[in-house]
């Protein structure tokens, strides 16, 4: 299964340098280092063994987290506007 999310290569490396700059405390606006906290969804109740020995769980497992991590961007902008 190949799952396709558009996300442009510019945009993603970008985050990354963002990202490298925080922890680096190269960012001007930037006097701590944020901490982002993210819950792992699991409607279908997992174990932590099932989820990391079979592939296909732990893809709708991370499939699930990149949804909510979505749904919440603009929660998360509002908190590290330099992220997004």
């Amino acid at each position: 299964m190949i799952l396709d999310f558009d996300i442009p290569t510019k945009e993603i490396e970008r985050r990354k340098q963002v990202i490298r700059d925080i922890w680096n405390y190269k960012l001007d606006n930037i006097d701590h280092i944020p901490i982002q906290l993210i819950p792992i969804p699991n409607p279908k109740g997992y174990t932590l063994k099932e989820r990391y020995t079979d592939k296909k769980k732990q893809l709708e497992v991370q499939v699930e987290k990149i949804k909510v991590l979505f749904d919440h961007r603009a929660i998360l902008f509002l908190i590290f506007p330099a992220l997004s």
